[in-house]
């Protein structure tokens, strides 16, 4: 196996978080630590479908990305909502999520 996929199905339009990997993606592919194993999504935004992906890039380069410090603040964003992230947090969640995501080096293409 060298990767996974899954889907969003609620458009973006109904549930703003789909556009994003959760916490959890991420913490999984941590605790196995498989260089390379990618991660892909897939969501609808305005009326389109994309797929979103990332190979994971091993933990030592996590570290010095800068990531367990913004899994930090993304987890206590998600545990005021328990397990939900509340609206009013909705613009700090996505800067935070579009930092990991550099540090990830997403890909996001458009399915036609």
């Amino acid at each position: 196996m060298t990767g996974f996929f899954h889907v969003h199905p609620e458009p973006v339009e109904e549930l703003w978080t789909n556009e994003y990997f959760s916490i959890w993606d991420f913490l999984f592919e941590i605790l196995q630590d498989k260089k390379g194993f990618t991660e892909c999504m897939g969501y609808r935004k305005g009326g389109r479908i994309y797929v979103k992906c990332y190979a994971y890039p091993g933990r030592d380069e996590l570290h010095r990305r800068g990531f367990p410090e913004l899994s930090h603040k993304i987890a206590n964003i998600v545990e005021k909502g328990s397990g939900l992230v509340p609206e009013e947090y909705a613009q700090e969640y996505k800067e935070l999520m579009q930092k990991v995501e550099r540090i990830l080096r997403v890909c996001v293409v458009e399915v036609e």
